[in-house]
């Protein structure tokens, strides 16, 4: 009967602290031998050491549509826990400050690339190369555009 109890309240609060992650692998023993991985994402670029340096409660911020832009340098920058490069429509100046495509309400489509200066994308493979990315990097189902 405890099992019944413990085994709901685990996975409802495991689902409601999902995305406050802190980096960590979190068993939780229900029984005989028995496991529960309590969610967090081990993949994300927060936690990666290459970027702990990054000033992530000033530079990071969410869009309109829920996903994050995280760390960013003058080669490129994270959108959606994605490596993207700068080109003529995403420029550096622009992601520093917010503006035009860097913007909140701007919606963010571009190409699922593997890029020579960094190899987050090649690692993680979320998508297949040149794929455009509607969703979540999780997500790997084909997701429609945000209307």
């Amino acid at each position: 009967m405890k099992k019944l109890i413990i085994i709901p309240l685990l996975i409802l609060t495991s689902s409601l602290f999902a995305d406050a992650s802190i980096g960590l692998r979190i068993q939780v023993p229900i029984g005989n031998n028995i496991n529960i991985g309590v969610g967090f994402r081990a993949d994300d670029h927060r936690y990666d050491k290459r970027y702990k340096n990054f000033d992530y409660r000033r530079n990071g911020y969410y869009d309109n549509y829920g996903y994050y832009f995280g760390y960013f340098d003058n080669i490129g920058y994270f959108y959606n826990n994605i490596f993207f490069t700068y080109n003529n429509l995403y420029t550096y100046k622009n992601r520093l400050n917010h503006k035009r495509n860097f913007s909140p309400k701007h919606v963010h489509y571009r190409p699922y690339k593997y890029h020579l200066v960094n190899n987050w994308n090649k690692s993680r493979n979320y998508r297949k190369h040149n794929q455009t990315i509607y969703g979540k990097y999780y997500d790997r189902k084909q997701n429609r555009r945000h209307k």
